[in-house]
């Protein structure tokens, strides 16, 4: 089963994007698989510098930075999947956040595979700050 939370920490410094981007690509990324939406893939700081620009050309620049999701699988479905496989998820969650630009990377440092998503906070179809909520 899928579990998703988005933390509720305030991400409001200059240098949030990039601190959440560096954890979902960072240590506990064992596996070191990630992936991107919305954004040239390319150098961390590249992709971070594109975010950056979105919140520039809209007027968005204050508040909120960043989103930072993380989708996770309970202990028993995470030994039914790969690291790929949930790779290959984070992909079509992400591509279903229209105008979303997102960097994520899969957690494989614990019993259970989880996702960690650096969602820009303005989206670039709309200008509108991003917001989720959860629908059943």
């Amino acid at each position: 089963m899928l579990h998703s939370s988005i933390k509720s920490k305030n991400y409001a410094n200059k240098g949030a994007v990039l601190g959440v981007a560096k954890y979902a690509l960072g240590e506990h990324n064992l596996c070191n698989l990630s992936g991107a939406t919305g954004l040239p893939y390319g150098p961390l700081p590249d992709m971070v510098a594109a975010m950056h620009d979105e919140k520039r050309e809209f007027g968005k620049t204050n508040g909120r930075q960043v989103l930072h999701l993380i989708v996770s699988l309970d202990a028993e479905d995470s030994k039914l999947l790969t690291p790929q496989m949930l790779l290959e998820l984070g992909y079509l969650f992400a591509r279903e956040m229209t105008g979303c630009q997102t960097i994520f990377g899969v957690h494989n440092n614990t019993d259970h595979l989880h996702l960690h998503y650096a969602i820009n906070s303005v989206n670039y179809a709309t200008g509108n700050k991003n917001s989720f909520s959860y629908q059943e």
